[in-house]
């Protein structure tokens, strides 16, 4: 390996074996029993390149950003330029990588917006949950109280770059209905925000309305 200046003063060039392809020998690292530090002295990020272009990103304050050149939360990523369905995480246990817990965008083809969500997908021939939402506390904890384990918020006005905003600072709904439960697009259960809920009608009149003939 070389270490020397070229061209601009102060500026090491690395390089390392040539025309050697095997992970084991073409490597910047070292081989001994001390931990492998990269870091920066003044208040300057780290950033990563492959083919010439940034990738990722460690801010100064430690936020990491994945082809994002600001990151401004611990996990800052931008995906390339949207388009409709597609995956922005996956994750597989190795045990059965046909299932898969997801982020995915919703929105449609053709569509101009972003629609995050959270997708679990089942796969193989066992039959199982896709996806589950847990709340859990200690033992401790469950005594009388008016605060449930697990709550479902829709809002408005939340805004997550300011920080240590809560939920306590957003605002009432008075128009969109809160939820809906789908069969495919099949809506078979909606809530509006004045809290009526509609079975198998989408736009519920009383506090509980229930179209029994479709």
């Amino acid at each position: 390996m070389n270490m020397f200046s070229q061209g601009i003063a102060n500026k090491w060039d690395i390089f390392g074996n040539t025309n050697i392809t095997s992970a084991t020998t073409n490597f910047l690292g070292h081989n001994n029993a001390f931990p492998l530090n990269l870091k920066t002295i003044l208040a300057q990020p780290i950033n990563f390149y492959t083919a010439n272009t940034e990738r990722m990103r460690i801010s100064a304050n430690g936020f990491i950003g994945l082809n994002n050149t600001a990151p401004n939360f611990q996990l800052d990523i931008i995906t390339p330029e949207r388009q409709f369905g597609e995956l922005l995480f996956r994750a597989r246990v190795a045990g059965d990588i046909t299932a898969s817990m997801n982020i995915i965008n919703l929105a449609g083809q053709n569509s101009t917006i972003f629609v995050p969500a959270l997708f679990g997908l089942q796969s193989s021939a066992t039959t199982g949950s896709a996806f589950n939402t847990i709340g859990s506390i200690d033992i401790s904890q469950d005594v009388a109280s008016l605060t449930p384990i697990s709550r479902f918020f829709s809002a408005r006005d939340y805004n997550p770059e300011v920080l240590n905003f809560s939920m306590d600072r957003v605002n009432v709904l008075h128009n969109r209905p809160l939820f809906q439960w789908l069969n495919a697009l099949d809506g078979l259960m909606t809530m509006e925000a004045n809290g009526f809920l509609g079975i198998a009608t989408t736009n519920p009149g009383n506090r509980l309305e229930i179209n029994s003939d479709s």
